[in-house]
């Protein structure tokens, strides 16, 4: 792969019913074909749906196994999540680099002019991530933005990026 991948959303999310060990190239999944093709972006994720791990596209599929490109980094569990993106935007991106990232705690205090406390709000805690990325073409740029329009929200929605070295 030589670019990014912006996903979001799980299609065919399908729970594992047996261990698969790390370095693992392939899962046994019956019913696999009628699911999943050759070439989409495959997920798995523990069945909290946390630790979300990038398999690579599926290499190959039949009705009892799906094979993928990238080697499984951590052992999963029966019970682990398997999934593709409803929406993929693949780009030559050569690289995203990191320029800021903001942690929101989601409380909110604020004082009165005498200095005492007059409202304190709770919120879900936020996290954002300002990226720089470099190697896009106009054409490339203009599919970003309008997939991040239209699916992402302008980011509000959440969605993956992953790409050379990604986990």
């Amino acid at each position: 792969m030589s670019g990014l991948i912006f996903a979001r959303d799980r299609a065919a999310e399908q729970t594992l019913t047996e261990v698969t060990l790390a370095g693992a190239t392939s899962i046994t999944l019956a019913g696999a074909s009628a699911l999943f093709a050759v070439g989409q972006q495959l997920f798995v994720s523990e069945a909290d749906g946390g630790e979300t791990e990038w398999l690579g596209r599926v290499a190959a599929v039949d009705d009892q196994s799906i094979g993928f490109t990238r080697p499984l980094g951590r052992s999963k569990n029966s019970g682990a999540l398997l999934w593709r993106a409803a929406s993929v935007l693949e780009t030559p991106a050569v690289s995203a680099l990191p320029e800021r990232r903001a942690l929101d705690g989601g409380v909110v205090a604020e004082r009165a002019r005498g200095g005492d406390w007059f409202a304190v709000q709770g919120a879900e805690p936020r996290q954002g991530l300002t990226l720089t990325l470099e190697g896009l073409t106009p054409a490339a740029e203009r599919a970003l933005i309008g997939w991040l329009q239209d699916e992402a929200g302008w980011g509000l929605r959440p969605f993956t990026l992953v790409g050379e070295g990604a986990e």
